[in-house]
């Protein structure tokens, strides 16, 4: 998603359209916070699914879950 707004951007920049590259900015940047904070609300709320279906060990899956909480938080702040 990242090379296409950059090229839909590069685009707008370089047809000399400023306001249509702010508007791909703008609409492109809320698109992409949209997705990650879905995949971030799916990922925690079925987190021990997500571990039991790959690990068999209760007590591994339970750090698993854990882990991938955190995993998640700091996966917000990843924006590339």
């Amino acid at each position: 998603m990242g090379q296409g707004a950059c090229t839909c951007i590069g685009n707008s920049l370089g047809a000399n359209n400023p306001k249509l590259a702010r508007r791909f900015l703008s609409v492109l940047s809320k698109l992409s916070a949209a997705i990650s904070i879905i995949q971030v609300i799916f990922n925690i709320s079925l987190r021990h699914t997500l571990t039991n279906l790959l690990v068999e060990d209760d007590h591994i899956a339970k750090v698993t879950a854990n882990i991938l909480i955190l995993q998640q938080i700091l996966g917000i702040f990843d924006l590339g």
